[in-house]
């Protein structure tokens, strides 16, 4: 069966940001959690972090895509 990847885009005042990853990541849970409570979101992916504040986002996408 093929892996579900999830990819969120999030367009900052600054920059544009993807990250993509597998569907049954606690970095999904951990996105929308950090996102409710308008907290600074931390994603380590590959041993580099990426730290985004909610209030710099201007706008956010989320697409599911099939792995091969």
């Amino acid at each position: 069966m093929a892996e579900k990847f999830i990819q969120i885009t999030i367009q900052t005042i600054k920059d544009k940001q993807v990250f993509k990853f597998n569907d049954n990541s606690h970095y999904k849970k951990d996105f929308y959690y950090c996102m409710r409570k308008g907290i600074f979101i931390e994603f380590s992916i590959r041993n580099k972090i990426y730290l985004i504040n909610p209030a710099n986002i201007i706008w956010i996408e989320i697409s599911e895509e099939q792995g091969d």
